[in-house]
């Protein structure tokens, strides 16, 4: 937390808040998830560490976006949690960045 706060600070954006979650505990990935509408996901390998924060937006009725090009993650997304996302009215997209587009 305290390298985050120093790189606000040099950018201009001291008193940003800062949201510490970890996805092996998934309280904290449910609270995180909890304080907004959209969460957008740039941390990978998604197949370790994707779907904690997919079940937790689920779970939340938050948005979800990565920058994922993992098809084994993509689908086993679509596979476990489509039908919640539908439900609750949000949407899960995978794929939305530069790791997706073809070369």
């Amino acid at each position: 937390k305290a390298k985050i706060e120093v790189a606000l600070a040099e950018v201009g954006l001291s008193g940003v808040d800062i949201i510490v979650a970890d996805v092996a505990d998934p309280e904290s990935m449910t609270k995180m998830a909890a304080q907004t509408e959209v969460l957008i996901n740039c941390t990978g390998p998604y197949r370790f560490y994707g779907e904690p924060t997919v079940k937790a937006c689920v779970g939340s009725g938050t948005h979800y976006v990565d920058i994922t090009g993992e098809p084994e993650f993509m689908e086993r997304s679509e596979l476990l949690f489509h039908r919640d996302a539908v439900d609750k009215g949000i949407f899960v997209v995978s794929g939305c960045g530069f790791d997706s587009v073809p070369a």
